[in-house]
């Protein structure tokens, strides 16, 4: 192989790398855009069980996971807001929370 061939290589790789670590940059901050706040983190998601507890308010939730991704709106008369916590961009895995009519917490679950 050529030394112009080994230059033309190396720069075009070196072009992928910064393309990758651009478009996953981007995704980030555009999930942040889109929803208002980062996506929640793995360490909050495995611990949700232990973080939000039934008959929280919605205050100390915001507290504890920061800011909805979505504010769903109440189902029956009985229900209040449902909120998902989104962990990527893709929205598979997520935690939902369901809130009373009284606004506090009184379910949680992940898909």
């Amino acid at each position: 192989m050529s030394r112009q061939s080994k230059i033309i290589l190396s720069v075009v790789a070196i072009c992928v790398i910064v393309m990758i670590a651009v478009g996953c940059g981007v995704t980030y901050f555009s999930f942040e855009y889109m929803w208002g706040s980062p996506p929640l983190d793995g360490e909050k998601y495995r611990n949700s069980a232990q973080l939000v507890k039934e008959g929280m308010t919605e205050e100390e939730v915001i507290t504890i996971l920061g800011k909805p991704h979505e504010r769903r709106p109440r189902r029956t008369e009985h229900d209040g807001e449902s909120w998902p916590y989104f962990t990527d961009q893709y929205y598979g895995n997520y935690l939902g929370i369901q809130f009373n009519e009284q606004r506090r917490v009184y379910h949680t679950w992940i898909p």
